[in-house]
């Protein structure tokens, strides 16, 4: 039962982050805001240095904190270090959707 209650507090949680990106960006399609925000965890996680992208992942609630480290090869170096790389990969990541800008999106 603990476990169960563990789970639907995560996902409550991340709804609620969803909810309130979707009031904060004026959009009205979750999906979208989905694929935006885990973009831009990924874009953020991969300009930091290792020590760091563990810092902020581990402030994260729960199901983000996966989605955060999906993918994550924290042996590589950082590699979005300046500002129009970060932006690519956040377009990237949004399959280069048209109706996305991610200078936008909220950082």
């Amino acid at each position: 039962m603990c476990a169960r209650h563990d789970f639907n507090n995560a996902l409550e949680v991340t709804q609620n982050w969803i909810s309130d990106l979707m009031w904060r960006l004026r959009w009205h399609d979750r999906e979208r805001v989905y694929q935006a925000l885990i973009a831009t965890l990924h874009a953020l996680r991969d300009c930091l240095d290792r020590d760091h992208a563990v810092y902020m992942g581990a402030r994260l609630p729960a199901l983000l904190r996966g989605f955060y480290y999906e993918g994550w090869n924290p042996g590589r170096r950082a590699n979005t270090r300046n500002r129009n790389s970060f932006l690519e990969r956040i377009h990237i990541g949004v399959q280069r959707d048209p109706a996305v800008d991610p200078e936008w999106l909220p950082a």
